[in-house]
C-alpha cells in the first residue's frame, strides 16, 4: 500500500512571496482585524486626559469625575479581565483612588455601566473642535461644532482631498471637464453664439470644402470641366 503525504499548497504574490492557499488553488482571504470602538474611545480619552493634565489626573472632584468616565468607558472593552484593566489604569493616572473609594468606584461601574454618545461626553469634557483637531481625536465630539457641522466638514476635506488625488495623477478638473464635454454636446456655447448661427457656419464652412481651385478664382465642382475647356 502507498502511502501519500499532503503537502501544503503555496501561491506567490506580486512580491513574490509565498502564501497559504485553500483547496482548490484559491489564496486564503486576508482578515483585517479592526480596533473595537471602545478602545479608540479609551485611547482618544487618555490622549485628552494627557494634554490636559499631564501624566496624573488631579486629586480634586474634576480629577475624580473623569477618572469614573474613564472606567465606564474600559467597562466595555473586550478584555478578559476587566477589573484588573481598571485597576492598572488607575495606579498609572489616578494614584490618589485607593482602598473602599476605589472598590466602591469600581463596583459602581459594573452594577450601571454608562455609554456616552459623542456630543454628550464632549460636553461632559469641555472638548472643543480646536483641541480635538489638534490631538486627533476622532470618537469624541466638539461643544462649539455640531455633528452636522462635522459632518459637512468631514465632506469638503475628503473632497479637497480627492481632488488633491486626480491633479497629482494628471486628471482634468471639473471645470476643464465640463468645458470639455460641453465643447462635445454644444459648442455654440462655448463659442458664444447662437444654435442657428453656428449651425449656418457649418454649412457655409462645408459648402467651401466642396469649392475647387481652376485658374486665379474658386469655382465649384460643376463648373470645374467648362472652366478647363474655355481655357484651351
Amino acid at each position: 500500500m502507498k502511502l501519500t503525504t499532503t503537502k501544503t499548497l503555496y501561491l506567490r504574490s506580486r512580491n513574490g512571496k509565498q502564501t497559504k492557499a485553500r483547496l482548490g488553488g484559491k489564496s486564503a482571504p486576508k482578515r483585517s482585524r479592526q480596533v473595537p470602538g471602545s478602545t479608540l474611545r479609551c485611547n482618544d480619552l487618555e490622549r485628552f486626559y494627557r494634554d490636559r493634565y499631564g501624566a496624573l489626573l488631579p486629586d480634586d472632584d474634576a480629577g475624580r469625575a473623569d477618572a469614573l468616565i474613564m472606567l465606564h468607558h474600559i467597562y466595555f472593552r473586550q478584555a478578559v479581565d476587566r477589573p484588573w484593566l481598571m485597576n492598572e489604569w488607575l495606579n498609572r493616572c489616578a494614584p490618589f483612588i485607593v482602598g473602599e473609594e476605589r472598590e466602591a468606584m469600581i463596583a459602581a461601574v459594573f452594577r450601571r455601566p454608562m455609554k456616552y454618545r459623542a456630543d454628550r461626553l464632549a460636553q461632559e469634557l469641555g472638548l472643543t473642535f480646536a483641541r480635538r483637531q489638534r490631538l486627533g481625536i476622532t470618537t469624541i465630539g466638539a461643544i462649539d461644532v455640531t455633528a452636522e457641522q462635522r459632518k459637512e466638514r468631514q465632506k469638503m476635506k475628503d473632497t479637497e482631498q480627492h481632488a488633491k488625488r486626480r491633479r497629482d495623477a494628471g486628471r482634468m478638473t471639473r471645470h476643464e471637464y465640463v468645458t470639455a464635454s460641453l465643447s462635445k454636446i454644444a459648442p455654440w456655447q462655448v463659442q458664444g453664439i447662437s444654435r442657428r448661427t453656428w449651425y449656418r457656419r457649418q454649412k457655409q464652412a462645408a459648402e467651401q470644402a466642396k469649392t475647387h481651385y481652376a485658374a486665379d478664382a474658386p469655382v465649384p465642382r460643376i463648373s470645374h470641366a467648362l472652366v478647363t475647356i474655355s481655357l484651351l
